[in-house]
């Protein structure tokens, strides 16, 4: 039993890890046809990714980091970069506070703090919890604008298990090119963007003998579509993408489902309000 036991934590701290790493893909933007797309008549989000420490090494960094109204931390600050923007132009975001800034040719064109921001999934009364997350990508917002997820996340542990359920108030950034007064405004409120769930099912050893699979785990994400330019509708359409592993069946057996759905601009869906086949991990407690 203690050598069940062992492996069986060994494998939890596995499928943890690949869940994080597959939650931290978070919402992508749906594919297009392929007529739309060489058209140009589908925007699509521009996603970040990090960049080599070539092009801003620690000193560049730090010095940037004092360049801006409230100074960022270099050691919670990751420099990013994107595959479509113009040469020269690097994204710094401050996983502390949490903050964005554009950096062109050593100046900073435009910054957005979002210390004092409430997000939608905020709970009265349980402190400040964990730092707001700013995922690393655009997304398109109509006008030539973008928006920006701001990731709250919720997390539940059980006994040989647990589960994380993350939320997004996607917030269109201003346009205005003076980095001190740069604003934003809520666009959508607590959309689910990604989950994780995995709950032990094996409470004996002749379970963890004969079962092919001791846990019953789940993983969902977001992909968004957006209205082609120039549409008269300016509405996201977002699909919920969810697997499921069944306890004691093996990988042959995973089910995956896709489940369309809207908001309304500037409301908040949060868990309560999708529809009842979007499952989102079983929601959380």
């Amino acid at each position: 039993l203690k050598l069940n036991l062992q492996l069986n934590c060994k494998l939890l701290f596995l499928n943890n890890y690949i869940f994080l790493v597959f939650s931290a893909l978070g919402a992508l933007a749906a594919p297009a046809s392929a007529a739309s797309q060489s058209a140009g008549l589908v925007p699509r989000a521009v996603a970040l990714t990090l960049a080599p420490q070539t092009l801003m090494p620690a000193a560049a960094l730090a010095a940037a980091c004092r360049k801006l109204v409230e100074p960022c931390n270099p050691q919670t600050t990751k420099v990013w970069m994107g595959t479509v923007q113009p040469l020269g132009k690097l994204f710094l975001i401050d996983s502390s506070r949490p903050l964005i800034a554009v950096l062109q040719r050593d100046t900073i064109a435009q910054q957005w703090d979002f210390s004092t921001y409430r997000h939608s999934r905020a709970q009265p009364g349980h402190g400040t919890g964990e730092p707001l997350e700013i995922h690393p990508a655009f997304y398109p917002a109509g006008d030539g604008g973008y928006a920006v997820a701001l990731v709250s996340r919720q997390r539940e542990a059980y006994s040989g298990g647990g589960a994380d359920f993350a939320f997004a108030d996607f917030v269109t950034l201003s346009s205005d090119p003076k980095p001190r007064t740069a604003a934003y405004a809520l666009r959508y409120a607590g959309v689910p963007f990604s989950c994780s769930k995995m709950m032990r099912a094996c409470f004996d050893e002749r379970e963890y003998k004969t079962s092919s699979h001791c846990h019953h785990e789940m993983n969902g994400y977001l992909t968004i579509q957006f209205p082609p330019r120039g549409s008269a509708e300016a509405g996201w359409s977002f699909t919920w993408h969810q697997t499921d592993w069944p306890a004691h069946v093996g990988k042959n057996r995973l089910h995956h489902t896709r489940s369309r759905f809207t908001l309304p601009a500037h409301a908040a869906a949060g868990d309560k309000a999708l529809p009842a086949n979007v499952s989102f991990c079983g929601r959380p407690q």
